[in-house]
């Protein structure tokens, strides 16, 4: 039995969607604390890769949310 978009969206888990946009917050949050102003503060190699880690989250996180979103 296949769903049609209309209901999906009817039926769509709200409880997930509020997942994914809490896991954005919380490491665009993460993120935020290593910027000042518009410069990235960077002191050690291991902040780059928590940078970069927090930046590839969202990417991802982002991409989970829009094919959510989607219905696929």
């Amino acid at each position: 039995m296949s769903m049609n978009i209309s209901e999906f969206e009817r039926a769509k888990p709200t409880l997930t969607y509020q997942a994914i946009e809490s896991a954005i917050n919380k490491y665009q949050t993460l993120l935020e604390k290593y910027q000042y102003g518009n410069q990235q503060l960077i002191m050690e190699n291991a902040d780059a890769v928590t940078i970069q880690c927090y930046r590839e989250f969202i990417a991802d996180l982002n991409n989970i949310k829009s094919h959510f979103l989607s219905g696929r």
